[in-house]
């Protein structure tokens, strides 16, 4: 698949400096044979853009490929040929002995397992030939094929899940997530593009030409590059609605602004003024000794966006160039950082010098294997608190490799898609040292076998099956799935022994198609870990209707306004107006919606009047009046770092657009509101401004003084420390920061707003909540220092009632105000004041906090509470009960 015609891209910045340049080249094969008129692609992996192709070429006879010398820099080389599986390997050129070496790579390419087929449409319904599919069960390993005359198109991947994108010239690229064991099918309706045009100027307003103009993504979606012209002008296009970093780069000259597009078919325009940048270097320390090949990464201060970065040499310098004045997140790739804090203020750096104390994290290592067979291309993972925090494929030889784990106890678990074999979670505790030699055997091969039907027995083909895990022993992600072939079928392996609640939803949005009468499905019982469960039957309601209408602002027409229409179960269908102001709701099942407007990176915006708009599924030519609005514009003063600026007020918040000192919120809704700004640095500050229609309100958010906030979480039950917890300050506005991890003693430091701050801490597996609430008064300058009490839950959900109601006075007392069930008969009485449970005194404790520490068992186990009744100690025991089932939630039949 050939790339599209387009400027050559001025990518000279991201060569690092003093580093000579390498051949790229090698071999790509098949089954031990050579392979000839294989595509060999060659991308960079430090534009945050997804794959952007540099040079492509075709093996020869002898399956060898060259693409020359190349700069010093970090690239992805990608094989492909018809019938087999793309392959890849990352090549980092800035390393002293880079592995693989750059001028003899191997690539191997193996045999079809998943075979990904579907038809490219536009959105009117025409086929689009020439498209350009790409698609990879990893997404950085792209195998990519053109769509033929009547829009169809077939691309091979290995069994597993898969990431699926489609482009077209004029179009949006369009992004799809599904998978598969041998067969799935994902058809693409492409919208109209958007596009940010724009100049790029030096200090001068003079125009530039010839820099590279970046539409910068997460690295995961898809983003675009191009250069400017003579007269400075750009044009980035084929992009999709949603939120970009705009980046220009001359040399070491920057600049960047945060661009939204709301809808299909929109653009925006913005002029990037291009001033010198900062530069960051110094070198890496471990040990006392300089690291060499070690890479040291700028990201902004929030951690959104990756700045650049720079592998360090013998002598553990580094640098990196063009960096934007001010803060930036400092991290070492396998690294942990000591000193300085991760967050340093290029500003406030001499000459931009710093020098990273850091101390190397452990490795991760073994094998896995299936009845003594060693198993290739397993997923194998380590989590931590239901986060994934690493993932690595087996070798061919069923070794593999996790770098850079931090210290903590995580889950290990392998799973082959290709083998249906999975194994059952193990926790292990990672420290200093590496962890080698682990063995994973994939000894949970259960499966679930049927088919899923409409009301009247249609197999319904290409929707999402997905089995949730039930039991004391389960754990929230404990979650499997399939995608239905066009006969409706399923398979569902890698299962333990258990019961597991089935769910049907639609692959596209995930929204959930409930069967017949509602409720859900009954549970599936499997008896062993080899068990297979076959003729399991899916009875779905239909979901063929669909409400229209048009989103419209004083009569005329407003794009870009997501519509929501909810369900009385709860369940949401979502789409967006286009140009026209025309939205479709698809997918829905009979019966009655509430409507609801929200602007993209907006809260629900009010309807109408206000009131709740309610129709029919099937309704049409719905009009979705949308209230009066103006513009809000305002000035930092003080800052350090960008803060996150939100507007809140009667009729939703959303987040503000941020360009130096200057920030700017559109299509407000009339009415009073509250502007809050909030920076990593600590500082915050707000300010009441009133938008009238067609106006726009002026504000200046003036930054408050800081200090800095420690503080210790240490166990409710022991007094132990927790490492590995989340904590958070609260701003001012009552929103709640981004969080930070404790460190092993369970320390951790923000830099604050002087006054009161509160602060929040949560763990996520095993489940921890904070029991009472914690604030401290922070000095201007000064440090104040908070405990935070939590407690470990046991169970990772509660299927039980304690049957008692607590109501909390003013003095942090418990008293009981409601009985009902074992509580009733057990000797409780109302006007109780609950002392301890299980021998943990509850008084000042956060009422919900309380209720779990009696629900942490199962059903059917008691809590021993402790109650005072008129001066007098009282002891009860009381049974977890099973909980009242909802009607809605009744299994059917």
């Amino acid at each position: 698949m050939r790339a599209p015609a387009r400027p050559p891209p001025a990518l000279a910045w991201l060569w690092q400096k003093g580093l000579a340049q390498r051949r790229v080249a090698g071999r790509v094969m098949h089954a031990g044979r050579p392979v000839a008129g294989a595509v060999v692609r060659l991308a960079t992996e430090e534009l945050r853009i997804g794959e952007w192709v540099l040079a492509e070429v075709e093996t020869d006879g002898a399956g060898r490929f060259d693409f020359g010398p190349r700069p010093p820099t970090r690239y992805r080389v990608v094989a492909q040929a018809k019938g087999l599986v793309a392959g890849g390997v990352l090549l980092e050129l800035r390393a002293r002995e880079p592995r693989p070496a750059p001028g003899d790579v191997t690539i191997e390419l193996r045999d079809c397992e998943l075979l990904i087929s579907g038809t490219v449409r536009d959105a009117a319904g025409g086929v689009i030939a020439g498209a350009r599919v790409r698609a990879g069960t990893r997404a950085e390993v792209f195998g990519g094929v053109l769509s033929d005359e009547q829009g169809n198109y077939e691309v091979c991947l290995q069994a597993g899940p898969a990431h699926v994108e489609a482009a077209a010239d004029g179009y949006g690229t369009a992004l799809e997530h599904t998978g598969g064991r041998s067969a799935a099918r994902v058809d693409f309706a492409l919208s109209p593009e958007v596009a940010i045009v724009g100049r790029v100027v030096d200090g001068a307003g003079a125009p530039v030409g010839g820099a590279a103009v970046i539409a910068e993504t997460n690295g995961h979606d898809p983003g675009q590059l191009t250069e400017s012209a003579d007269d400075g002008g750009f044009r980035l296009d084929g992009l999709i609605a949603g939120t970009y970093r705009v980046v220009a780069r001359d040399a070491d000259r920057a600049d960047d602004e945060t661009v939204t597009l709301a809808a299909a078919g929109a653009s925006a325009e913005v002029t990037l003024t291009l001033q010198q940048g900062a530069t960051l270097s110094g070198r890496v320390v471990v040990a006392g000794q300089p690291r060499g090949d070690a890479t040291v990464i700028a990201r902004a201060a929030d951690e959104t966006w990756m700045l650049g970065s720079a592998v360090t040499q013998t002598d553990g310098r580094f640098a990196i160039d063009g960096l934007p004045r001010g803060q930036v997140h400092i991290e070492v790739e396998g690294h942990k950082l000591l000193s300085p804090a991760p967050i340093v203020d290029l500003g406030e750096v001499e000459r931009g010098q710093v020098e990273l104390v850091c101390e190397r994290l452990a490795t991760v290592s073994g094998r896995v294997v299936r009845g003594g067979k060693t198993v290739a291309r397993a997923h194998v993972m380590l989590e931590h608190n239901l986060e994934r925090r690493s993932l690595a494929l087996s070798n061919d030889d069923g070794t593999f490799e996790l770098e850079g784990v931090e210290p903590a106890t995580y889950d290990i678990r392998a799973t082959s898609a290709a083998e249906g074999a999975a194994t059952a979670r193990r926790a292990i505790t990672v420290g200093a040292k590496d962890v080698a030699g682990l063995l994973l055997e994939l000894d949970l091969s259960a499966s679930i076998a049927g088919s899923v039907v409409d009301a009247k027995g249609a197999a319904v083909g290409g929707v999402r099956v997905y089995l949730e895990r039930e039991g004391d022993d389960a754990v929230p992600d404990d979650v499997f799935s399939d995608r239905t072939a066009a006969d409706g079928t399923f398979l569902i392996s890698a299962l333990a022994a258990g019961s597991y609640r089935p769910h049907v939803s639609r692959d596209r949005d995930g929204a959930i198609l409930r069967p017949p009468v509602g409720g859900r499905h009954p549970a599936i019982a499997v008896a062993d870990a080899t068990s297979r469960v076959t003729g399991v039957r899916l009875t779905i309601a239909p979901a063929d209707l669909t409400i229209s209408g048009r989103a419209v602002r004083r009569g005329e027409p407003v794009a870009g306004i997501e519509i929501a229409a909810v369900s009385r179960l709860g369940d949401v269908e979502t789409a967006r107006s286009e140009a026209d102001g025309t939205f479709v709701l698809e997918g829905l099942v009979e019966g009655r919606y509430e409507l609801q407007a929200r602007q993209v990176g907006q809260t629900e915006i009010s309807v109408g009047d206000g009131r709740t708009l309610s129709v029919d599924a099937g309704a049409t030519k719905v009009v979705v009046e949308l209230p009066a609005t103006g513009k809000i514009e305002g000035v930092l003063r003080g800052f350090s770092a960008p803060p996150e600026i939100t507007v809140r007020g009667d009729s939703g918040g959303r987040k503000a657009d941020v360009s130096g000192s200057r920030f700017a919120v559109a299509d407000v809704p009339v009415g009073e509101y509250v502007v809050s700004a909030v920076a990593a640095s600590g500082h915050v500050a707000s300010a009441r401004v009133n938008v009238t229609a067609d106006q726009v309100g002026h504000v200046t958010l003036t930054a408050s003084a800081t200090g800095t906030l420690t503080g210790t979480v240490v166990d409710l039950r022991t007094g132990a420390a927790v490492p590995g917890t989340f904590c958070r300050w609260e701003a001012g506005d009552g929103s709640l920061t981004r969080p930070v991890a404790t460190d092993a003693s369970g320390r951790f430091s923000f830099a604050v707003p002087a006054g009161t701050v509160r602060v929040d801490c949560f763990g996520r597996r095993p489940q921890l909540i904070v029991v009472r609430d914690v604030s401290a008064n922070v000095e201007p300058g000064g440090i104040a220092h908070v405990t935070v009490e939590a407690a470990t839950l046991h169970r990772s959900r509660q299927d039980g009632t304690i049957g008692v109601e607590l109501e909390q006075d003013a003095s942090g007392a418990h008293r009981v105000h409601f009985l009902l069930g074992a509580a009733a008969s057990s000797g409780l009485r109302v006007g109780d004041v609950l002392l301890a449970v299980d021998g943990l005194p509850v008084a000042g404790m956060r009422g919900y906090a309380v209720r779990l520490l009696m629900l942490d068992r199962s059903v059917g186990a008691t809590a021993k509470l402790i109650v005072d009744r008129e001066g007098t100690q009282r002891v009860f025991d009381v049974a977890v009960e099973p909980a009242p089932v909802r009607p809605e939630e009744e299994d059917p039949g």
